[in-house]
């Protein structure tokens, strides 16, 4: 890739490390779905589509050419970060892509005191029960643990209750770790 080495991700499945040297190290999750629980990967994908289309979130989809220092922002994620906003990337229309989001909107929302746009919400309102579908608990487990050990834990709980999410995620989380 003309961004870095690419590596295949250790922890998480379908997912790919981007090494770019002195702009530290960049975390992709490739385009794919669940079927039953089985994570499949889409094969047919170039880094540079997957940056940029298959983002979760305007903030995510900004693509830095590391030879020329040229930052591409199709879809307005600087101005989303301006304004403190988490937008799904408009290529997302449905949680079906990557029912997760959900828990990484709650937990940036918190993290960096952002709002989630009316858009998002909406779209994550109505998708949130797809996450418990095809969401290995494992998975659950993992981000449920980065949000209890963020620093703004409060905002994330507020959010998981206003969602209605929480009790339901604590009881995976409390469960023992496979």
């Amino acid at each position: 890739s003309k961004y870095g080495i690419v590596f295949p991700h250790k922890y998480l499945p379908g997912s790919l490390r981007l090494h770019t040297g002195e702009y530290g190290i960049i975390d992709i999750t490739l385009p794919k779905k669940y079927d039953n629980g089985i994570l499949t990967v889409s094969e047919n994908y170039s880094i540079d589509d997957h940056l940029i289309r298959y983002s979760d979130f305007t903030m995510n989809s900004l693509v830095k050419n590391i030879q020329s220092n040229e930052i591409y922002d199709k879809y307005g994620g600087l101005e989303d970060i301006k304004n403190k906003k988490i937008a799904l990337n408009p290529m997302q229309d449905s949680l079906d892509f990557n029912p997760i989001i959900i828990l990484r909107a709650i937990r940036f929302s918190s993290k960096f005191n952002f709002i989630i746009d009316e858009r998002t919400m909406t779209i994550l309102e109505r998708d949130k029960e797809i996450m418990f579908d095809v969401i290995p608990n494992n998975r659950l487990k993992f981000e449920m643990h980065k949000i209890f050990n963020e620093v703004t834990y409060s905002n994330s709980e507020f959010l998981l209750k206003a969602f209605g999410l929480y009790d339901r995620l604590v009881n995976i989380y409390n469960k023992d770790w496979d």
